[in-house]
């Protein structure tokens, strides 16, 4: 009985314990929920003072001014007195102006304001004001952009005055040859004509004249461009023939009987060094017609585009932080598409036949707009597709073929 009678009910000491341990673990749980909802509900009435004061010095956004009354008594209020409806009341009014003021957004116009008081420090003079971190980390990849096009530009620029010049010599040496082959038949069916003929006679020494002439045209424009061609500098071309032409004697003479011929080793050694010379230079200008030059203009095409999307989120309040990301990314995909242009878009391709562009001008179309250039990938895609499931697809033909492998 006496062992009844002490029986206490209250908890033991473990147990007791236990619970307070479960206590002290929930009370911060609870507490570092409430003061997370109290510090998101501040962010969220710092977002709507901003979106309000956005919308209403637009002149092109009209505020309701219900939304006004609703809104002036929230803001006002602290947040310790807030309660359930404040809070709904508070999420419907953000909901409200972001529609209202989209595409700006809370973030964009955060950053507006950060760009607007650095710009203000600085033209107030007070260079010792310290840039924010948002505000420095979009004025570098703006002056990235702008570094990344005037580089392109200039390089550009440069390229195409040595394509031009390149091109021009090469047609032009391509004339001069021309010419310099008809003057050879010519000289060969006077010789096959008259076998003694002196050189210095009619109608052989006007040939000859002429001959001369166009040989020394054709070295003039070597010199060029051997001087174009910076690649091959030093590596071709380093024989004696270099100054053939030039220090080659005149042919007629009072006592010469030579024919004017080109069975001279020679002779045949300088145009035979020269032709190899002219297609090496053609190769370079293809070389910097698609590949370069493509790679070039794609880049210029997405910096044009990212500068504009720039002074668009300007003008709209709609510039992120985030884009910066995408608009590099940009840029180095639009040298890549550029790049591969020349060899995805075909003149055998039907769908462009009818729009009358060069390769230069699809790097750039396609550096500009990237979706533009998904767009066509995708188009090739299916027109793959497509052909691929034509050949699969049975014809009569398939089906008479193997109708007569199956009785053999």
């Amino acid at each position: 009985m006496e062992t009844s009678e002490s029986f206490n009910p209250t908890p033991s000491a473990n147990a007791r314990h236990t619970d307070d341990f479960i206590n002290k673990a929930a009370a911060p749980t609870s507490s570092t929920f409430a003061s997370q909802n109290m510090q998101s509900l501040q962010e969220v009435k710092e977002a709507v003072y901003r979106l309000l004061k956005y919308a209403i010095s637009d002149a092109k956004r009209n505020v309701e001014p219900a939304l006004i009354d609703l809104a002036i008594p929230i803001l006002h209020k602290e947040m310790s007195e807030f309660t359930l409806e404040d809070e709904k009341s508070l999420w419907n009014i953000y909901n409200q102006l972001s529609h209202l003021v989209t595409p700006a957004t809370n973030e964009s116009l955060w950053l507006k304001e950060q760009i607007e008081r650095d710009d203000r420090a600085l033209a107030s003079g007070n260079n010792n004001a310290e840039s924010s971190f948002s505000s420095n980390a979009y004025k570098k990849i703006y002056e990235s952009i702008q570094m990344i096009g005037t580089a392109c530009c200039i390089i550009f620029f440069l390229l195409q005055a040595y394509t031009m010049a390149l091109c021009d010599s090469l047609e032009q040496t391509d004339h001069y040859y021309a010419e310099l082959l008809k003057i050879d038949a010519q000289i060969l069916a006077t010789k096959q004509a008259k076998p003694d003929i002196v050189l210095c006679a009619s109608p052989l020494k006007e040939l000859v004249a002429q001959q001369e002439e166009l040989l020394f045209k054709v070295d003039s424009d070597y010199q060029v461009i051997r001087k174009l061609s910076l690649v091959f500098w030093g590596y071709l071309f380093t024989t004696d023939t270099l100054n053939y032409y030039r220090e080659k004697p005149q042919q007629c003479h009072a006592n010469s009987t030579r024919a004017a011929t080109f069975s001279d080793e020679k002779e045949h050694q300088a145009r035979a060094e020269r032709a190899t010379f002219f297609e090496a230079a053609q190769s370079t200008l293809r070389i910097c017609n698609y590949l370069m030059l493509p790679f070039i203009l794609g880049t210029l095409g997405s910096v044009a585009y990212v500068i504009r999307s720039i002074l668009d989120s300007f003008a709209k309040a709609s510039l992120t932080l985030g884009s910066n990301r995408s608009d590099t990314i940009r840029v180095y995909l639009g040298g890549v598409l550029g790049l591969i242009s020349g060899v995805i878009i075909a003149p055998d391709v039907k769908e462009i036949q009818h729009i009358n562009y060069s390769p230069l001008v699809w790097a750039f179309l396609m550096g500009y707009s990237v979706e533009f250039a998904f767009s066509f990938f995708d188009a090739l895609i299916a027109r793959g597709r497509n052909a691929l499931q034509a050949l699969k697809a049975p014809t009569p033909e398939k089906e008479t073929a193997e109708k007569n492998v199956a009785k053999k």
